[in-house]
């Protein structure tokens, strides 16, 4: 008789505990503390909020939006719901040429207005920066891009259980793992064409004391195109040459994006390894390795490593990289240059401070059209992950753009063959 009652109990709680969970999410979505509330409208809410936010967003710039979104965690309690959401979003600009983004309009109006007041070499290094941003930004034209990101959405709720829209708030995942609140994704045209001419204008101002046409200003950024490398001595065969690093293929944020969420099974797999995986991503995009002998765990941390080990994998110096960490590392071989992350452009890399401003977690950029800006990074992995202009990462991180003069890129580091 007991054997036959506990048998009723135990199919009552699992009946009981199916019912409980609403059709279309998986049972360790919701956490609902208040019976009073239907959490299925309540959820079905939350999400239509958030995308309609995205594409208000999104619609000033961008056509052909779609807006994917996935619940991971919708809690209910005390008149209050907060949802949490993976989100991808598919679109394309809504520009048909780089001149209609209005940060080019920005650097195009202070070339214009500035002219007669420039000297010859400060109106050669604006030319060159805008023909540079220029001839980047077609890349982005009629081409789908998806972005991928994580918010929460936190408001209030009526005594019927209704969102009540002025408490809405965003919140953002800064690719680390934590939320910050977000007022828009995007800047107003009026800002971003302020950015650009703020721009030239410091082009310009680095520009202003140079003799004749000799200081090249954008060598940072983008190649010298009178001058692009040649052939050398000692080569490999069937070398691909090609102008500057990252080049119209963008080698080094396609490595990025590629091996985002998986490993390249060239090279040794290592946990923790942000920097391994820049690094990976820089020397497919043009940056050499110069350490001697080539070591075969060269990307990760060996057991014994010899004594011309390569500091790249450290984002911090240690002593098995002569205190020497990988931002100091391209810095002084002359690979990486100061930016901001207004201009960092795909191929560039951010890079995160602790309280000691030393060098903690780095990133790939693998995209900025001028609007939206994206990176792709291991540790907590992340693939074409937006990132925002304002808030967390404006205060917390460090932008590097990648000098322009390493000269070749073989095929075979991407694919193991060589074309």
């Amino acid at each position: 008789m007991k054997k036959g009652l506990v048998v009723c109990l135990v199919i009552l709680f699992l009946l009981t505990t199916f019912a409980s969970i609403q059709k279309g999410y998986s049972k360790n979505t919701l956490s609902v503390k208040d019976s009073s509330i239907n959490t299925s409208v309540a959820t079905d809410e939350i999400t239509n909020i958030l995308k309609a936010w995205i594409i208000k967003n999104e619609a000033q710039y961008y056509k052909n939006i779609s807006v994917a979104t996935t619940p991971v965690k919708i809690e209910i309690k005390d008149s209050k719901i907060e949802g949490t959401f993976t989100v991808t979003v598919s679109e394309m600009l809504k520009a048909t040429n780089p001149e209609e983004l209005p940060a080019i309009r920005g650097m195009e109006r202070f070339r214009n207005l500035k002219k007669g007041e420039l000297s010859p070499s400060q109106n050669n290094a604006v030319n060159k920066e805008l023909t540079s941003w220029v001839t980047e930004l077609k890349g982005y034209i009629g081409k789908t891009e998806t972005l991928n990101i994580d918010f929460k959405v936190v408001a209030d709720l009526s005594e019927s259980g209704s969102i009540l829209p002025e408490t809405v708030n965003f919140l953002a995942e800064n690719s680390k793992g934590d939320f910050y609140k977000i007022y828009s994704l995007v800047q107003s045209a009026d800002e971003m064409e302020q950015e650009g001419f703020k721009h030239a204008k410091e082009i310009a101002d680095k520009a202003k004391n140079a003799v004749l046409n000799s200081f090249v200003v954008d060598t940072y950024r983008r190649c010298d195109l009178d001058h692009p490398p040649l052939p050398q001595p000692g080569d490999p065969p069937n070398t691909r040459y090609y102008t500057s690093y990252n080049d119209y293929y963008n080698y080094a944020a396609n490595y990025a994006d590629s091996f985002a969420l998986s490993y390249n099974s060239q090279y040794a797999s290592c946990r923790n390894d942000c920097a391994n995986f820049v690094s990976q991503a820089m020397y497919a995009g043009g940056i050499p390795m110069d350490t001697t002998p080539y070591v075969t765990n060269w990307w990760c941390n060996p057991p014994n490593p010899p004594m011309d080990y390569s500091p790249w994998v450290w984002t911090t110096p240690v002593s098995q990289n002569y205190y020497t960490g990988l931002r100091d590392y391209m810095i002084n071989r002359g690979h990486w240059e100061s930016s901001n992350i207004t201009w960092a452009n795909a191929g560039s890399v951010i890079m995160w401070k602790d309280t000691s401003d030393y060098p903690g977690h780095v990133a790939m950029i693998v995209q900025n059209d001028t609007i939206n800006r994206a990176l792709s990074q291991h540790n907590n992995d992340r693939l074409h992950y937006l990132y925002t202009t304002t808030g967390y990462y404006s205060y917390s991180c460090d932008f590097y753009t990648v000098h322009n003069y390493v000269s070749f890129y073989s095929l075979s580091m991407l694919d193991g063959t060589t074309k």
